[in-house]
């Protein structure tokens, strides 16, 4: 949201959409108001992660 890919009015919706058609590898049912939390509160590790994939994919696309 703060990158304005995602507007606060359709997160609700983005929210349900991504509880009800994806899954990790530790559970197979995510839950709505867990994932709803944890996209507010932020832990480093996946921050970091996510920080990895990003650079990961910006550096295959500039082989385009």
């Amino acid at each position: 949201m703060d990158a304005k890919v995602i507007s606060e009015d359709s997160f609700p919706k983005v929210a349900r959409y991504i509880t009800a058609n994806f899954r990790t590898h530790k559970k197979e049912n995510l839950s709505l108001d867990s994932f709803r939390k944890k996209s507010y509160d932020f832990e480093k590790s996946v921050v970091n992660r996510i920080k990895d994939k990003i650079i990961l994919l910006m550096n295959l696309a500039q082989r385009f």
